[in-house]
Formats: C-alpha cells, sequence, structure tokens
C-alpha cells in the first residue's frame, strides 16, 4: 500500500508513505523519489484521472519497478485517484501477492453517459475465468448489485457477505469463486460517480484483512457504518465501540485533511487508537483514504494488512 501526493502543476508525483508486507526493505529501498505524470502506475492514475488494473506488475514496461516485484512477489496492482472535482489530490496504490491476488478480484466499473447504469471496464480475477466471463457480460441498473448501489448512494458500500447479501446479483458465482466480501469506492468528479472501483476477496486469503467505512454523524463524529473483519471478532467489538473526533485516530485524520494516511506501524505512539486490539488479531499497518464530493469529505475507507 502505497500513496503518492502531485507537485502543485499536476506534472509529477512524489512518494509519501507506503507498507510492504513483511517490511519488504526492497521495495521501498528501489522507490523511485518521484515519478512523472504517465509514468509507472501512480504516473498513469494521474494523467487518467481514474483508476487503473495492471494484472502482471513484471509484463507491464510503464512499471517502474518490474524487477522488484518480481523479487518480492508482487504480481498485480491497483490505483485509485483521490479527486477533489476534476483534480487528483493523491493516488493510492495497493499491491498483491500472487498468494493474495489469486483469491480475489478487483474491478473497475464506469457510469454510461446517460448516468443510469455501471458497465464493466476492467478487472483482475486470477484464475477465476468464470466469474470474470459473467462480470464481463453483467451491467447494472443504479441501485442494483453493488457498482449500481454504489452509483445510487454516491458512496462506499461494503458487503460483508456476499453469498448473504440479497443485492449481490453475482452471489453464485462468487461463491463458486470463494469470494465472501465485496467493497465498493467510487471515484466522484463535479458531474458525480466517475467510476466505481471494487475490490473482492475471500476468507482464507483476503486481500485486505479488515475493510472497514467510516461516516461523520451531524456532530461531526465518525462512526463506523460497515465493516469486514472475517475472524477478527475481537478487533471487531472493539471497533464498533469506537468514534473519533476529527483528526484522531486514523480514520479522523483522514477525514481531518482530506488526505489518504498510511499507518506503518500501529502503535499508540504513531496515533493509532486501537493498538492493544490490533496487536492481538496480528494487524501490522492500515491506509484510510477519503471519498470526497466537492470540499466535503463523505466518507473514509480504511483497509488493514
Amino acid at each position: 500500500m502505497e500513496v503518492w501526493i502531485p507537485d502543485r502543476e499536476r506534472t509529477s508525483l512524489h512518494f509519501q508513505a507506503g507498507f510492504y508486507r513483511g517490511g519488504e526493505p526492497g521495495s521501498r529501498a528501489a522507490l523511485p523519489v518521484r515519478v512523472a505524470r504517465g509514468q509507472g502506475l501512480a504516473g498513469q492514475v494521474l494523467l487518467r484521472k481514474a483508476p487503473m488494473i495492471l494484472e502482471d506488475l513484471t509484463l507491464y514496461r510503464g512499471f517502474v519497478r518490474p524487477e522488484v516485484a518480481a523479487r518480492s512477489g508482487f504480481s498485480a496492482g491497483v490505483g485509485l485517484p483521490v479527486l477533489h472535482g476534476e483534480e487528483v489530490e493523491a493516488v493510492v496504490t495497493l499491491l498483491f501477492a500472487a498468494s493474495e491476488a489469486g483469491a480475489g478480484a478487483f474491478e473497475i466499473w464506469r457510469c454510461s453517459p446517460d448516468g443510469t447504469r455501471m458497465e464493466w471496464e476492467d478487472g483482475f480475477y486470477g484464475e477465476m475465468q468464470a466469474f470474470e466471463a459473467l462480470s464481463r457480460a453483467t451491467t447494472f441498473a443504479r441501485g442494483v448489485g453493488l457498482p449500481g448501489q454504489v452509483l445510487a448512494a454516491r458512496m462506499p458500500v461494503l458487503f460483508e457477505s456476499l453469498s448473504g447479501e440479497r443485492g449481490f446479483v453475482r452471489a453464485g458465482a462468487a461463491a463458486a469463486a470463494g469470494l465472501s466480501a465485496g467493497l465498493g469506492i467510487p471515484v466522484l468528479d463535479a458531474d458525480g460517480v466517475r467510476r466505481v472501483l471494487l475490490l473482492l476477496t475471500s476468507a482464507a486469503t483476503p486481500m485486505a484483512r479488515v475493510m472497514e467505512i467510516w461516516q461523520p454523524g451531524r456532530d461531526g463524529t465518525l462512526r463506523l457504518t460497515a465493516g469486514y473483519y472475517g475472524r477478527l471478532s475481537a478487533f471487531e467489538a472493539v471497533s464498533r465501540a469506537t468514534t473519533f473526533e476529527p483528526g484522531v485516530g486514523l480514520p479522523g485524520r483522514v477525514f481531518a485533511d482530506r488526505m489518504p494516511v498510511v499507518f506503518e506501524r500501529l502503535t499508540r505512539e504513531a496515533g493509532f487508537v486501537r493498538c492493544e486490539a490490533a496487536a492481538r488479531a496480528g494487524l501490522e499497518a492500515a491506509i484510510g483514504f477519503p471519498v470526497l464530493e466537492g470540499d466535503a469529505a463523505r466518507a473514509v475507507v480504511v483497509l488493514f494488512n
């Protein structure tokens, strides 16, 4: 997980923060300090102002660290822009090892020109050919399925159990593929939802061990509105009983700054409020990023590894 910040002219990005499972010191050491617009995964996201999926990091000519990806076991990646109106304020990149990406999928759905439905644009499915074929042939009306619900709500939507969610249209195919939970993240510009990024994961080898959505109440306090925790029931209980003021904890910092934040260490010294529960759950790091509409952060998405 990485965060890249553009310069004032939006011609390049500099690396701000990141975490690599098990430390992966080679990954950080090989990072370029700055990438140009259009260069690498983050640079392409800046150029397109849209999410992007790389199915094989070692083969994509534009990826600036193919040898590091091969050495570290990273096989696929997805880049997500944080948009403020029409401008990219930050780029979040998520890199996955073969063992993680092999039991999950990520998809990009684009809004139709008339704004009534979501259409398949791109996806990574590993060995899940049947689920991929179904997805490519599917469209979602506003309010239908996970992409359609994100389009209607203009907010992130989390399905904690794909088989148990009546609104998940592809439930049978997802169960056959071993997928258990899904997170839909909107990419909003001045006209509304432009695209939706879906992260679909399995309980056995999750792409993210915990996925959360935090939203502000009328008093500005952030409360958990949806969460996927797999088998981490104790951490789930602590999280559901916790609220955050703006500027406090990971969700509060993201909300107050309206920018992505990476916690490379989930410690109290680093400002992570749920540190004891995270340590007991074996969680190492987390990233939070906002969903912006206009000048306001409508929600905060948090992913743990």
